[in-house]
């Protein structure tokens, strides 16, 4: 039997990156990162049974999640802006009564 020891790293101060995202139906979704901008319109077809602004919301916390990865950046608590009080509630729990928010926060 193999013995090994994990060692528990305390998750340090929280990064303010100046993080910000948001979406609009009519529109789209926008993120900010350092002050670098990234905008995406929507296809037309977006708009399916269960996909709303807080599915749409959601996207925008993952796309963000990418960009952090693509910029190196795990293993650590980031601070980011979002004026969707569900999209926060979902995330902070890990879990939506939405299936497709559900595969967004995966």
């Amino acid at each position: 039997m193999t013995n090994f020891h994990r060692q528990l790293v305390p998750r340090g101060e929280p990064l303010d990156l100046g993080i910000y995202v948001d979406a609009s139906t009519s529109w789209g979704i926008g993120i900010i990162v350092e002050g670098k901008w990234l905008a995406l319109q929507h296809k037309p077809s977006w708009k399916v049974p269960g996909r709303d602004i807080g599915w749409l919301e959601t996207v925008a916390v993952e796309l963000m999640a990418y960009i952090l990865e693509a910029k190196g950046i795990h293993d650590s608590t980031v601070i980011a802006h979002s004026d969707n009080q569900g999209t926060i509630g979902s995330m902070t729990k890990g879990r939506s009564p939405n299936s497709h928010i559900n595969l967004s926060i995966q």
